[in-house]
């Protein structure tokens, strides 16, 4: 099974018929792949994920259905499959592609559930060390049915960054979540000469900063991307070739965030890829994501 990457997902293609998971959002802006695969991948299926490995790099996807059952019950056994799946390898960086990711189910918004499964998945598979395994991740809502996850990893181990401008996902107070995030800021990987930096908000320690002002939204994000480049020592003005997946709430958002940014130039040299996504926090507008090769 070889597959392609593309503007909004992985295509899977096999020798009969064919078949995609993709990750659900209108692409509004941009050709860069937002999955970091390479062509020509050989898939094959553990448990419900998709995998390929190639030398030092793995990479794979899923897709689950939300429909029946706890969510968080869903994303917990997800998480536990991927880790079964990956035995041997380490986890540079996840995406996680969550329907109606605001809304409420059972008390809980769709996101804080997912964070319950995720975090409860990472404390049964690492135990008291679980964050240290906990790698660069983002998780946006789309309007599809259906949970899709992908992830890339290697051999050898990446160092897990944290943004001093921010508290640690994993350590966010019960007033967001019942269990917080489960992720880091960025992770470098130094044999791949790498650095893949987590979807970034508006959010200063822990707190929303201008909330449903994408202009002053976007300020504050790029503040927080120069802290965590800072902090790696990698920087997309100075890496090889760098890619960025800016997620818009609004699609009207587009030329005037995208304007804003060619102004900055903190991106002038990255690859760009503008998606319409809703934001794991009702009230921020914008995320946006990197990838740098150094």
């Amino acid at each position: 099974m070889a597959a392609a990457a593309t503007a909004g997902g992985l295509r899977l293609e096999h020798g009969v018929g064919g078949g995609r998971i993709p990750s659900g959002l209108p692409v509004l802006a941009g050709e860069a792949a937002v999955f970091p695969a390479s062509n020509h991948l050989t898939f094959e299926r553990r448990g419900p994920w998709l995998i390929a490995e190639s030398g030092e790099q793995i990479v794979g996807a899923i897709t689950a259905s939300l429909a029946h059952g706890r969510i968080s019950d869903t994303i917990h056994g997800v998480y536990r499959d991927l880790f079964a799946a990956t035995e041997g390898w380490s986890l540079y960086r996840i995406w996680n592609f969550v329907p109606q990711i605001n809304r409420q189910t059972d008390g809980l918004e769709n996101y804080q559930a997912f964070c319950v499964g995720r975090y409860e998945a990472f404390l049964g598979q690492f135990g008291d060390a679980a964050q240290e395994f906990m790698p660069a991740a983002s998780a946006v809502g789309t309007d599809a049915p259906d949970f899709v996850a992908w992830f890339v990893g290697g051999r050898s181990a990446g160092t897990n960054i944290e943004n001093p401008l921010q508290i640690p996902a994993y350590r966010y107070p019960a007033i967001h979540s019942p269990q917080p995030p489960a992720f880091s800021r960025a992770t470098r990987v130094e044999s791949a000469r790498r650095l893949f930096v987590s979807g970034t908000s508006s959010i200063r320690g822990h707190t929303t900063m201008e909330p449903k002002n994408v202009g002053a939204q976007l300020e504050v994000t790029l503040e927080n991307l120069r802290e965590v480049f800072q902090v790696s020592r990698v920087s997309p003005e100075e890496g090889r070739s760098s890619c960025a997946t800016v997620y818009l709430r609004q699609a009207a958002d587009l030329d005037r965030v995208r304007d804003a940014l060619r102004r900055d130039g903190l991106f002038s040299r990255t690859t760009m890829t503008f998606l319409r996504a809703d934001i794991c926090r009702s009230e921020l507008d914008i995320e946006i994501e990197c990838d740098v090769n150094f």
